[in-house]
């Protein structure tokens, strides 16, 4: 009786550890063949526990689904690898993953749980930081979909900052983001992978990342979308899924406008795109000064006024809008030389305001929100139809009489009222000096020569612009903005001046050189000797 009794005693517990007790072995045992596990030896694909030891040597599914679910970064996981700190058991039924996953530290410490179910992960996961041991999520699966609630933690692995439910692999349900104080940053509803209600993380026709209000799965009410890198986000409101009301849309926070900056910019592809008002290089290259577009929506079309501003809070461009076409002439300061000026549409063509026989519109019509009839007062003499960026390039002025020549005074330290009224000019240079303002024009409006110098250069411009065809007129003008911009840098050094001045003249003269009828025979500065 005491044997039967001992033989089923040890009968039961074979039976326990053929149950609970699976073969644990290093995965340097194991050979992969057609992508079945066979430990060294054996014919039958391998069942039981095969243990990895350190990151590169986890199985590819393994490691590719704890890098995509733990926004770890490349640097950390690089960490992770070189430390060779995880080691991962992994359980496996004729020769295919399947069943429990453990990885853990050399501490012991579980740093990811999930199961396998046909190859696929199926069942509830736990995901943490592999170096410092805090949760960061707890997943949920079926048949390799996510499903359930999905929780996602900070990095101190207890402040919940998003909650979110999934159905076959798609947001469904509730949707929580919060800041890492707990704050709720976004709360929504999902309905087969598309919001549906309330303040929702999302993304663009463009991909790009917004926070928006939705209403019946259209966009409702005020939203925020995120450019690309370094660049401030558009904000503003849809109204049954069209913009709406104010939106102040940014470019990027330095450089100019850039290849598919545009096309963050609504605001900017209404005015300039394909279907915009204003599609001449000339202008359209001025306006890459514009860092900020503030403007007015009805319906999905701009409507009233719109106003550009440069890096330093400047008003580059102000008008107003009746869907993309520009109603009455419009504001234009050029950043580079300080010129305002008012443009209108003609023919399709950009002209000073002034030059189209049309009945003058009210300031109110012309200038955006902000804008003030200051500087629609400070407009300079009007600009050639294709700006220079000089708007200060007029045709120079010629004298019947030409007065007196006195002695030049350079010295610009006296205010600019007071520097016109002291010099008598033989020549007018290539812009109004009764509204110079920088040191280096003061500096010219006060020396013949230089003054000279500056008409021959405005006079060579023109002619080659005339006779340029639009892209030679991009070109054209970015490089007479190059110019501007240093010609300012020598402030009131007359010398460096002169020798800006110079040189460009010079490379005008080489390029008219090679249009036939386009080099201007006789120089003005020829006739006039350095002080």
């Amino acid at each position: 009786m005491k044997g039967c009794k001992k033989f089923i005693l040890l009968s039961a517990c074979a039976l326990l550890l053929a149950a609970c007790g699976k073969e644990v072995v290093d995965s340097r045992q194991i050979d992969v063949n057609d992508g079945l596990a066979y430990k060294h030896g054996l014919d039958d694909p391998y069942t039981g526990i095969v243990s990895f030891k350190g990151f590169d040597s986890m199985p590819e599914a393994i490691k590719n689904y704890w890098i995509t679910n733990e926004n770890f970064g490349l640097q950390g996981w690089l960490q992770v690898a070189v430390s060779a700190q995880v080691d991962c058991d992994v359980s496996y039924t004729k020769g295919l993953a399947n069943g429990p996953v453990k990885c853990t530290n050399p501490s012991g410490d579980t740093l990811l749980t999930a199961a396998i179910a046909d190859e696929r992960f199926d069942g509830s996961s736990t995901i943490r930081n592999p170096l410092t041991g805090k949760l960061f999520a707890e997943l949920n699966w079926k048949a390799g979909n996510r499903d359930g609630k999905q929780l996602y933690y900070a990095a101190d692995g207890e402040t919940v900052i998003e909650e979110v439910h999934y159905a076959s692999g798609q947001k469904d349900g509730r949707e929580i983001e919060r800041s890492t104080s707990g704050d709720v940053l976004t709360d929504g509803i999902w309905g087969q992978g598309k919001p549906v209600s309330g303040k929702i993380r999302t993304k663009t026709d463009r991909d790009l990342t917004a926070v928006a209000t939705f209403v019946d799965g259209t966009l409702d009410g005020p939203a925020t979308i995120y450019g690309y890198k370094d660049q401030p986000p558009a904000v503003g409101s849809f109204k049954k899924g069209m913009r709406d009301g104010p939106w102040t849309d940014n470019q990027a926070s330095s450089g100019g406008w850039r290849g598919d900056i545009y096309q963050n910019n609504q605001a900017f592809n209404s005015v300039f795109g394909t279907e915009g008002s204003l599609t001449e290089k000339e202008i359209v290259n001025g306006f890459d000064q514009c860092k900020v577009f503030k403007s007015n929506w009805a319906n999905g079309a701009l409507q009233g006024p719109l106003e550009c501003t440069a890096g330093n809070g400047t008003v580059v461009l102000s008008m107003t809008m009746d869907g993309s076409k520009i109603v009455g002439s419009f504001l234009y300061h050029d950043v580079i030389t300080g010129t305002t000026t008012h443009l209108m549409q003609s023919d399709g063509k950009l002209v000073p305001a002034d030059q189209v026989d049309t009945p003058a519109t009210s300031p109110a019509n012309n200038v955006a929100a902000g804008a003030t009839t200051t500087q629609a007062a400070a407009a300079t003499p009007p600009l050639p139809s294709a700006p220079p960026s000089t708007a200060a390039l007029a045709a120079p002025a010629q004298s019947a009489a030409p007065p007196v020549v006195t002695s030049a005074s350079t010295n610009v330290g006296t205010t600019a009222e007071a520097v016109r009224a002291e010099v008598a000019q033989t020549y007018q240079p290539g812009f109004d000096c009764a509204k110079a303002q920088s040191p280096a024009e003061l500096t010219i409006c006060a020396d013949p020569l230089l003054s000279a110098l500056d008409s021959d250069v405005a006079a060579q411009y023109h002619a080659l612009a005339q006779q340029a065809d639009p892209s030679q007129k991009g070109d054209l003008l970015s490089s007479q903005r190059e110019y501007l911009a240093a010609r300012n840098i020598c402030k009131s050094d007359r010398a460096c001046v002169e020798r800006q001045t110079r040189s460009r003249l010079h490379d005008l003269r080489q390029q008219a050189a090679r249009t036939p009828g386009v080099l201007i025979a006789t120089l003005k500065s020829d006739h006039v000797s350095a002080p």
